[in-house]
């Protein structure tokens, strides 16, 4: 039975679980996000709608004490990804924060004066990848390059979790060596990863992928939101070495991914195998495998469910 609920709450101030108590307890493992404004009642998320029910609105004081929980109290620990906009919670729940940014030197230091909080709720699903891994094996590139591509909130990273899971022997399968980048801890968050994942916590990217070719050898990396240019070129470098490489990207369609900076070293270099795009709330994929001339392509469709995780971007 899915936790993530109770495990968001357990984390946030007493009277705040209290008042959540007026959440259903038939929808609680459908929500996928809580959003959290000043002056405003908490909104809950499922499936993409949004629920008050009946909550009174929340003071600014009682804003920045949801703030501090989910900093357990320190946020000074937390500045680096404060001033990056995010917190993230034991078992990787994302925070978004908005506030007022404080400067030091002209260098972003902090925020101030928080206005808003999102919390979105990471799950794991297990089994919600094996249609696609079979697809994949089908294509023959079930240890291909391909990213999962999709817009915020569409269920790539429960997807890509729980595909690596699979990989490293998480069913019983046969395992590969699988090297987890988990920058933010979302990734990992205490789930199940399966047999033979090595997890490198809170590294930034471009360092993680060194390190993981240089001391793992990995026959698998897996990489969630590939950002910047350099990620993606030091990845295409590391697939030349012979290592495979999963991972997600932000995109709506193929010439939005196109446009994007970070998606231009995987085609210049003509590094992918195929492409998932993931559409809104976790419903339906396609694949698209690329052929050697990287114009034409194959398309595959088909229908896939997260339950609980669709839409919650986890």
């Amino acid at each position: 039975m899915d936790n993530s609920f109770e495990q968001v709450l357990c984390q946030l101030p007493p009277w705040f679980q209290a008042e959540a108590k007026a959440v259903p307890v038939e929808k609680r493992e459908t929500i996928t996000e809580l959003r959290l404004f000043c002056g405003q009642p908490a909104v809950w998320v499922s499936a993409g709608t949004c629920f008050c029910y009946d909550m009174r609105p929340l003071r600014q004081k009682e804003i920045d004490e949801i703030f501090y929980a989910v900093c357990q109290d320190s946020v000074h620990t937390f500045q680096q990804e404060i001033c990056q906009g995010y917190v993230t919670m034991q078992g990787g729940h994302r925070v978004g924060i908005c506030g007022t940014a404080v400067y030091h030197n002209g260098i972003q230091s902090g925020l101030r004066e928080i206005s808003s909080l999102n919390i979105r709720f990471a799950r794991q699903v297990k089994g919600c990848s094996r249609e696609l891994l079979q697809q994949m094996r089908r294509l023959g590139l079930e240890e291909g390059n391909f990213l999962l591509v999709g817009a915020p909130g569409c269920g790539k990273t429960t997807l890509l979790r729980d595909y690596a899971r699979i990989l490293a022997g998480g069913d019983g399968d046969e395992c590969r060596i699988v090297a987890l980048l988990d920058e933010r801890e979302e990734l990992s968050g205490g789930f199940d990863l399966g047999r033979t994942a090595h997890v490198l916590k809170g590294i930034p990217k471009e360092k993680a992928i060194l390190q993981a070719l240089r001391t793992l050898a990995p026959q698998v990396i897996v990489c969630d939101e590939i950002g910047t240019a350099e990620e993606a070129r030091l990845l295409t470098a590391g697939l030349h070495a012979g290592c495979h490489f999963i991972g997600t990207i932000h995109g709506e369609s193929w010439q939005n991914l196109c446009d994007k900076p970070q998606f231009r070293p995987f085609w210049e270099q003509k590094a992918l195998d195929a492409l998932v795009f993931v559409e809104k709330l976790g419903q339906v994929r396609k694949i698209q495998r690329l052929k050697e001339d990287r114009h034409e392509t194959d398309g595959l469709r088909t229908d896939f469910s997260l339950r609980a995780a669709a839409g919650s971007g986890a």
